[in-house]
């Protein structure tokens, strides 16, 4: 069946668009996904998938499963947008960094710690040397040692510490007053793994209060 048999046009999937961001606006997230639906049956009838008009009602409607905390029940949708912006809007379009940022919480909300982990990797592999990747660095590299502490990989978790460390350093600033919540993880990750020196040593250089009680 054809979008003509429908009755679809770009009028009345727009008209759709502002009701559901209306019922968005309200946080009434029901009927926002119940227009979102409209809209996104209705744009896939008159335009391919790879188009900016799909992906990024595709993205819209995503959000609203999101802030439903309803994530889960379109976990296809949620790669697929992810997938189609990376390759059709390019990195640093806003639709792209939205479907990443759902997609990583999918692979949380599913427990998917390697999948995240491979996601994480692949976007600090792409970040370039200026200063705003670098702060992007900073965040990714914080990401990263959590999901190395989630699943147990704790000497890849010191690694992925002492490197957001460094940088933090040269991006922040020196002083304990600026390093303080990475200093306190990586002093509790050296006592996990029983490195007591390189905790001792990492305590008296910086004056870090964490008590590490040994067996």
């Amino acid at each position: 069946m054809s979008a003509e048999d429908h009755g679809w046009t770009e009028d009345k999937i727009g008209r759709l668009a502002v009701k559901a961001d209306k019922a968005a606006r309200k946080k009434n997230w029901r009927r926002a996904i119940r227009y979102g639906e409209d809209m996104l049956a209705g744009t896939k009838a008159l335009y391919p998938e790879t188009s900016p008009d799909y992906i990024n009602r595709l993205k819209t409607l995503n959000r609203y499963y999101d802030r439903a905390e309803r994530l889960l029940e379109v976990s296809e949708r949620i790669h697929r947008a992810f997938e189609l912006s990376a390759v059709h809007l390019g990195p640093d379009h806003t639709t792209t960094k939205v479907s990443h940022l759902l997609y990583y919480k999918l692979l949380l909300a599913e427990k998917d710690y390697p999948a995240a982990i491979m996601l994480v990797k692949d976007t600090l592999a792409r970040l370039g040397a200026s200063e705003d990747d670098q702060f992007k660095r900073l965040h990714y590299l914080g990401q990263l040692y959590s999901l190395y502490g989630l699943t147990g990989q704790f000497e890849r978790e010191e690694q992925a510490l002492r490197e957001r460390l460094t940088l933090n350093r040269l991006m922040v600033g020196e002083g304990l007053e600026n390093n303080a919540d990475i200093l306190l993880d990586l002093a509790k990750n050296l006592c996990t793994q029983k490195k007591y020196q390189s905790h001792d040593a990492l305590v008296e250089a910086w004056g870090t209060n964490f008590i590490c009680l040994r067996n």
